[in-house]
């Protein structure tokens, strides 16, 4: 029944009805319909009071996100998730478990994740300042008590004149109390509770650094009709759309409209049903979803890297580590990497083939925060061009676009701002939530 009212209340505000749930067995519905309903099944059983989920917005659209989120705080239920999105967290949780992989070591917090953040590298600055403080200490000690050690071994090896005994007597008692002294000093500096030194990881480093380009560099769409087959076009009119050379294009949709259909004619690896797509023969691709799915599967991160760059093997390992695979990741198989590190691979050959042009579908998938933040910032200073769909909407924020379209039923529409859509949106996952309430 709750399903039955969820469906009717979403149907139109939220795009449901692009999924086919009433028609199309859930095997073959797409990744986001699919995990948005077994979300939506499980949030709603009365006989379900834990919930355990590994990256629940993943595939998800925007709209289906922030119902999710007001659907979470809204049904009561205990849920323990792996999340990366920070916006999500930060609407959703009350509790963090962080695990340092650094240190092997689990924090709990009872905070929101902001919170949890800032105090977490508030913690570290203090630390490293006392760290700096206790070095500077030691040193200062240390130098007294070697200053008086040297005194002490001065004294014991005195020779008097004329074999003065008194003389000698004194200068040894001298050296014994500077002895003394100086184990004191040790023991007072070796006391004191010690401060670890402040680890982080090595920073990310996304170095995209585009091939020029002139006037043969669009991406263009005239008059395209979408399809998987000829026999089933999507419900969408011709699409025609020029993307020029060094323009950001963000991408926003409801699950289920197309736009990853779109991404895929715009770059010529899905034909279009109709209409003719140009791409321009001075652009340099990278396209994360194609590269992505051709991957081969058998080879290590390090040699793939080699084989499609021409570097030497070492250099490859290199390249790929400052890209943030680690040492061990560096020489998996590709089929042994988590959906993260393949990721990171990618882009490590995005930089090095010098790519002017990214077609990325859900860039943010699967990267953790730091990785996103270092996409995000990457982007805003890349001088190529930039095509992306993403529901994340704080890379949605961070990224400075210069258009962003929205794919529906009636076509590609440009709109203002990612803050006007997110505002409709919010719109109406009030009136869906409220239906049930």
């Amino acid at each position: 029944e709750a399903w039955r009212k969820l469906s009717i209340a979403a149907h139109d505000l939220l795009h449901w009805h692009t999924a086919g749930y009433d028609t199309t067995p859930i095997e073959h519905l797409s990744p986001g319909c699919a995990v948005r309903a077994y979300l939506a099944v499980a949030l709603h059983r009365p006989g379900i009071q834990l919930l355990m989920l590994d990256e629940p917005t993943n595939h998800l659209d925007l709209p289906s996100i922030m119902w999710l989120q007001r659907t979470i705080k809204a049904s009561g239920k205990t849920v323990v998730m792996v999340s990366h999105d920070a916006q999500f967290l930060d609407a959703v949780c009350d509790h963090v478990w962080a695990i340092d992989c650094i240190k092997k070591s689990l924090t709990v917090s009872g905070s929101s994740y902001s919170d949890f953040r800032e105090a977490e590298e508030l913690a570290l600055e203090q630390q490293s300042v006392a760290f700096d403080a206790q070095q500077k200490r030691n040193k200062k000690l240390t130098a007294v008590a070697e200053k008086l050690k040297a005194a002490a071994a001065a004294g014991e090896h005195h020779m008097a004149r004329d074999n003065d005994k008194l003389q000698h007597d004194f200068k040894c008692d001298r050296a014994g109390r500077s002895g003394r002294k100086a184990k004191a000093v040790e023991s007072l500096r070796d006391s004191a509770c010690a401060v670890e030194r402040v680890v982080r990881r090595a920073p990310l480093r996304f170095d995209l650094e585009p091939l020029g380009a002139g006037s043969d560099s669009s991406f263009l769409l005239s008059s395209v009709l979408l399809g998987y087959a000829p026999d089933t076009p999507l419900p969408l009119p011709p699409l025609s759309l020029r993307v020029d050379f060094g323009e950001r294009v963000a991408i926003v949709g409801f699950n289920g409209v197309g736009k990853s259909a779109l991404l895929r004619t715009l770059t010529r690896t899905m034909p279009p049903l109709a209409g003719d797509v140009t791409l321009g023969r001075e652009l340099r691709v990278g396209n994360l979803m194609q590269e992505h799915e051709s991957l081969p599967r058998d080879v290590t991160a390090r040699e793939h890297f080699a084989a499609v760059t021409g570097l030497a093997k070492f250099s490859a390992g290199q390249r790929l580590m400052r890209s943030g695979v680690t040492r061990q990741q560096v020489d998996c198989r590709l089929s042994e990497l988590n959906p993260g590190a393949r990721a990171r691979v990618l882009l490590a050959v995005f930089a090095e083939r010098r790519a002017n042009a990214l077609v990325l579908d859900e860039p943010t998938n699967h990267l953790d925060e730091e990785a996103v933040g270092e996409v995000q910032a990457t982007l805003n200073t890349y001088h190529g061009t930039v095509i992306a769909v993403s529901h994340n909407r704080r890379f949605l924020e961070a990224v400075a676009f210069t258009r962003v379209l929205r794919l529906d039923a009636q076509g590609i529409t440009e709109i203002e701002s990612i803050h006007n859509f997110i505002v409709d949106i919010e719109d109406r996952v009030d009136k869906v939530v409220s239906a049930l309430n």
